[in-house]
């Protein structure tokens, strides 16, 4: 249950940061925010596993993942993430915040 906040956690600490700091463009959070739940579905291997018993890719899905340097699959072919998950949050929070910070903001009134 805790893995599961690396998903949440560090955009809304981006957030919060943010808004303590006055500025940040909606679009930004939205995009680092995005970025950033991504990154982390391909660093954790929780919903993989559930997927892949759901059969929704045919047996396909664990030879496509161990491309990627974060899993490797075990002896009893279970998979295996090579990245702590907890380092997450921080780098989520990074990006969210520096998407928000640096994203370009036509109009500052209505963003």
């Amino acid at each position: 249950a805790f893995g599961m906040t690396s998903y949440t956690a560090g955009p809304l600490l981006g957030i919060v940061v943010l808004a303590l700091l006055g500025r940040g463009s909606k679009r930004g959070i939205l995009v680092g925010s995005a970025l950033s739940l991504v990154l982390t579905l391909f660093i954790r291997s929780d919903v993989w596993p559930l997927l892949n018993q759901l059969d929704v890719f045919n047996g396909w899905l664990y030879p496509a993942l161990e491309v990627l340097p974060t899993y490797w699959v075990g002896m009893e072919g279970e998979l295996k993430t090579s990245f702590f998950s907890g380092w997450m949050w921080p780098i989520a929070a990074i990006l969210t915040f520096a998407f928000g910070w640096f994203w370009p903001s036509q109009n500052r009134a209505n963003d």
